[in-house]
């Protein structure tokens, strides 16, 4: 049973997007780090990058999802 509010989805949502916000910020880092690496760090560094990206994308989505329940909540009214 969903018992969320309003707020609590508003508030989820600018949560999500601050995450979003943080992982780019992170996998720049990461692609960064990469760049100046060699053989086998630099193919982590690569493998850090693609889960960051990942991660971004899976929280990119999730927020999209939540911003839509919000205005089909707002149409509903």
């Amino acid at each position: 049973m969903n018992t969320s509010t309003r707020h609590d989805q508003a508030v989820a949502l600018a949560n999500l997007q601050g995450c979003a916000i943080d992982l780019t910020a992170a996998h720049k880092r990461a692609v960064d780090a990469a760049s100046g690496l060699s053989g086998a760090r630099r193919g982590r560094a690569d493998e850090l990058a693609e889960l960051l990206a990942d991660a971004l994308a899976f929280t990119r989505r999730l927020a999209m999802v939540v911003e839509g329940d919000l205005r089909a909540e707002e149409t509903q009214r």
